[in-house]
């Protein structure tokens, strides 16, 4: 379905329907073409699969965002991009039921992935901060709680440089 070449240039990050059809999961393989594959996306027991993904600036992991628990929720993972399969990490804490994960950038030093979304609260949506490599237990909101009523938008996420603010 679409590629994308690390930035180290040694790894291809692919999106395919291997296992099942309409079902779309990621992969990676170096490019030379040895070892062999390692599927990056999480088991699934519903949903369609990858929507988005983005490779860390040091090419070491994976950012993946996509229904696989319950289908038409969005969360978000991450992998090494060498695998193995199954070392895949949820990464956003667990949404309130139809809550979900909109939108997420890695930070330009490869250490946290900022995301957009409202696991908290249908339709109050928040920003929050995770280490990339997890858990998703130590994410943390990056806003304060909006108050009953206000309205909420967002889902433009910017981070430094020097990966020491979010905007």
């Amino acid at each position: 379905d679409s590629f994308e070449i690390s930035p180290d240039s040694r790894y291809v990050v692919y999106v395919c329907e291997r296992l099942s059809d309409n079902v779309l999961e990621l992969r990676s393989v170096p490019i030379s073409g040895l070892p062999l594959e390692a599927r990056l996306s999480p088991d699934w027991t519903a949903g369609n699969g990858i929507q988005e993904y983005v490779i860390s600036p040091d090419s070491a992991r994976v950012a993946l965002r996509g229904e696989f628990d319950v289908d038409n929720i969005s969360e978000l993972w991450s992998a090494p991009i060498a695998g193995p399969t199954g070392a895949t990490v949820k990464l956003n804490p667990p949404p309130v039921l139809n809550g979900e994960v909109d939108e997420m950038r890695i930070a330009p030093d490869s250490s946290r992935i900022v995301f957009f979304g409202d696991v908290g609260q249908v339709g109050r949506p928040e920003y929050w901060s995770v280490p990339i490599a997890g858990p998703g237990a130590s994410a943390i909101r990056l806003n304060p709680a909006p108050a009953a009523g206000a309205p909420v938008t967002g889902g433009s996420i910017s981070i430094s440089p020097d990966s020491s603010r979010v905007v």
